[in-house]
């Protein structure tokens, strides 16, 4: 005696006869392809026991392809919804640490070379005008050098 039906958790294949013991699948999880650990609400899966790799039981991400967006997540300033409330807050989504350009905690040598792409720029330069006169320039650079090294708080 056992469970017979080929579709349930416990199904055992030695077992002849239904005891009526079958379990099924209850567990629901959602892919999280940018493993940011939100999932996004689209092919759902429903599996026996606990999440597949790459599965999250959160489907409240808004944007599966990009890590740095979720809910709650921290502005990047690139004139993006990253918290995933449905509108774009601009200024008040810049990263919170002068010089973090990618909002990863720290002012490293990712952000030295993002500024470094964006120097010269005069007009719609976002982020990288950390002295907010329009343009990205050896004033912002020297803004942005103390800021070299350290950790953001």
């Amino acid at each position: 005696a056992g469970c017979t039906d080929t579709t349930a958790c416990n199904y055992d294949s030695l077992a002849d006869c239904d005891d009526g013991s079958c379990a099924y699948p209850s567990n629901t999880y959602y892919a999280d392809t940018d493993s940011d650990g939100f999932g996004i609400n689209t092919s759902p899966i429903t599996v026996c026991g606990g999440a597949p790799s790459g599965y999250v039981t959160d489907n409240t991400d808004c944007d599966d392809t990009r890590d740095d967006v979720y809910p709650g997540a921290p502005g990047t300033g690139e004139d993006i919804d990253n918290n995933c409330n449905g509108t774009v807050e601009g200024d008040e989504e810049a990263a919170s640490c002068v010089g973090d350009f990618n909002a990863d905690g720290q002012v490293n040598i990712s952000d030295l070379l993002d500024f470094l792409a964006a120097f010269g720029c005069v007009s719609d330069c976002g982020i990288y005008d950390i002295t907010g006169d329009g343009a990205v320039n050896s004033e912002d650079l020297l803004n942005f050098l103390p800021t070299y090294g350290t950790p953001c708080p």
